[in-house]
C-alpha cells in the first residue's frame, strides 16, 4: 500500500490559494493605511485653511480672499467625504479578503490533516504487516 499521489497536489494547490489570499489581505490592508494617512492630511490642511479664513476674516481682508477660503474648504469638505467613501469601501473589502484568507487557511490545514492521515494508514499498514 502506498500514500496517495494526489493529498501533496492538494495540499499545494491549497497552499497556493492560501498564500494568495494572504497577499491580498496584505495589498487591501496598504490601501487602507494609505488612504488613512490621506484623510489625515487632508484634515490638516482643512484645518490649517479653516484656521487662515478665521484670520482672514477678523483682520478685515477683501471679500475676495475670504471667499477663496471659503471655496477651498468646500472643496476640502467634499474631498474627505469622498476618501470617507472609500475608506468604508477598504474596510469592507479588507474584511472580505479576511473571510476569504481564512477560508483558505482552513481548507488547506483540512487536506494537510487529510493527507497526514493518509500516510499514518499507510505506516500502520507497513508496521502490520511487517510484524505479520
Amino acid at each position: 500500500m502506498k500514500p496517495r499521489a494526489a493529498w501533496p497536489v492538494l495540499v499545494k494547490k491549497t497552499k497556493d490559494a492560501a498564500d494568495k489570499a494572504q497577499a491580498e489581505v496584505v495589498t487591501a490592508r496598504e490601501k487602507l493605511k494609505a488612504l488613512l494617512e490621506s484623510r489625515q492630511r487632508i484634515q490638516t490642511l482643512y484645518d490649517g485653511y479653516l484656521q487662515k479664513c478665521r484670520e482672514a476674516e477678523q483682520t478685515l481682508q477683501t471679500m475676495a480672499v475670504s471667499q477663496s477660503y471659503r471655496a477651498f474648504i468646500t472643496q476640502l469638505q467634499e474631498l474627505m467625504t469622498r476618501v470617507d467613501n472609500d475608506l468604508n469601501t477598504a474596510r469592507l473589502t479588507l474584511q472580505d479578503k479576511q473571510y476569504r484568507f481564512q477560508a483558505a487557511e482552513k481548507k488547506r490545514l483540512q487536506m494537510q490533516t487529510l493527507m497526514d492521515k493518509d500516510l499514518q494508514r499507510v505506516r500502520e499498514w507497513r508496521d502490520k504487516r511487517e510484524q505479520q
